[in-house]
């Protein structure tokens, strides 16, 4: 099943905390983050001290690795006074202040390694990054206001972004198969941040190589697939997919017999 994409129901109401079953002050989830123009929602799905946990490492990724991306672009945000209102590149070797309205579109992703969990390599802790890709568009006009001939950028791609795959994997299974059907989920205490084992249950589906290596673009912003396997469930996550931008893959858990 693909989710995000030709849904009609785009709410499912959960009725307690899908991190410890807790059923006092509870909040939604948003299954992609708000502020990354996505709509699948769990209706009062999150008690106050994860939504506190979940909040901070999307906040890290949003205001760092898509900062850009959601500045240019208009994204969803609770806080637009805070927008920067420039960026700064290096072009032909000078640093420059770049307005907002100039700026292209820039972002990169990270690449991993297959998840250690149907791999094998050498693992301790955290997770194995293999590489990078930019992402991006609007270049034309900011290349020929700015006569640019070459330029560079610098991004913060923040420690959280796995984890917080690792959480829209995980809201998208209960969103498909509710919470009560979900068992084995071990992705759970490195989503709460009480276990560093990321990588042993988020990577990539292969060792990207080279940009070629990447699927081709979507029509879609957001892609997420969510496969049964004997049981087990795997799924599949491409944020921002119409840039071409790598596939992820989550080993979440089983499903109840």
């Amino acid at each position: 099943m693909t989710l995000g994409l030709v849904l009609k129901d785009t709410s499912k109401l959960v009725g307690k905390c899908i991190y410890c079953g807790s059923i006092e002050n509870l909040s939604n989830e948003h299954v992609i983050p708000y502020g990354l123009g996505a709509n699948l929602t769990l209706i009062d799905a999150s008690c106050s001290k994860h939504r506190d946990i979940t909040s901070r490492f999307e906040g890290e990724v949003l205001r760092k690795q898509f900062i850009n991306l959601r500045t240019t672009q208009k994204f969803p945000s609770r806080h637009k006074n805070n927008r920067p209102e420039y960026f700064e590149f290096i072009i032909n070797g000078e640093k420059k202040i770049v307005p907002v309205e100039d700026c292209p579109t820039m972002f990169m992703m990270l690449w991993f390694l297959e998840p250690r969990s149907i791999s094998d390599y050498s693992y301790d802790k955290g997770i194995g990054v293999t590489g990078t890709s930019t992402h991006g568009k609007n270049l034309e006009v900011f290349q020929k206001k700015y006569a640019v001939r070459e330029f560079a950028f610098s991004q913060d791609l923040g420690s959280d972004f796995a984890r917080l795959i690792a959480k829209i994997a995980y809201c998208s299974a209960v969103f498909r198969y509710g919470l009560d059907s979900l068992e084995d989920v071990n992705i759970l205490p490195s989503i709460k941040g009480e276990k560093d084992d990321i990588g042993y249950w988020v990577g990539c589906p292969i060792n990207y190589k080279s940009g070629e290596d990447i699927p081709l673009a979507e029509i879609y912003s957001h892609k997420i697939e969510v496969i049964e396997d004997n049981g087990h469930i795997r799924v599949k996550v491409r944020l921002f997919a119409n840039y071409r931008t790598p596939e992820y893959l989550v080993i979440v858990g089983k499903l109840k017999k």
